[in-house]
C-alpha cells in the first residue's frame, strides 16, 4: 500500500497518465482490498490453490472498486478515457472477479455479493 501512496504524494503537483493512475489505484486501494481478502481466505483455511485465486479476485475487485468510485466521481479515470470505456472497465474487472470467486465455490458467496454490490453501484445512462 505505502507504494501506492508514495506515487500518489510524488506525482501530487504533476499530470499523472493512465499508466501512473493504475499503478496508485492497484497499489493503494487495490492493496487494501486485497490484504482484507487474503486475511479472510486464510483464516478460511484456503489451499496454496485457493490463495492463488484468491489473489486474482482482490485484485480484481480491488481495482474495480477504484474505477467505479472514478465513475461516480467523475475523477480519476474518467480524466483518461471516455466514461463509457471506464464503465467498460468497471464491468470487464467485475466479470472477472466474479468468475474467479466461482471457482471458489459456495464458501466464496460474500465475494461474490461484493463484487454484486460494486456493479450496482455503476451509474446507469
Amino acid at each position: 500500500m505505502i507504494a501506492g501512496q508514495v506515487e500518489d504524494i510524488e506525482t501530487a503537483s504533476r499530470r499523472l497518465d493512465l499508466a501512473t493512475h493504475d499503478f496508485i489505484c492497484a497499489n493503494k486501494t487495490g492493496k487494501l482490498i486485497h490484504a482484507s481478502v487474503r486475511a479472510g481466505a486464510l483464516v478460511a483455511d484456503a489451499s496454496p490453490k485457493q490463495l492463488v485465486l484468491v489473489d486474482r479476485y482482490a485484485r480484481a475487485v480491488g481495482l474495480a472498486f477504484q474505477v467505479v468510485d472514478d465513475l461516480l466521481d467523475q475523477d480519476g479515470y474518467c480524466r483518461f478515457m471516455p466514461e463509457d470505456r471506464v464503465v467498460q472497465k468497471a464491468g470487464q474487472l467485475i466479470k472477472t472477479a466474479k468468475k474467479v470467486a466461482g471457482k471458489l465455490g459456495t464458501r466464496a458467496r460474500c465475494l461474490v455479493l461484493l463484487a454484486d454490490f460494486l456493479e450496482s453501484r455503476i451509474p446507469q445512462k
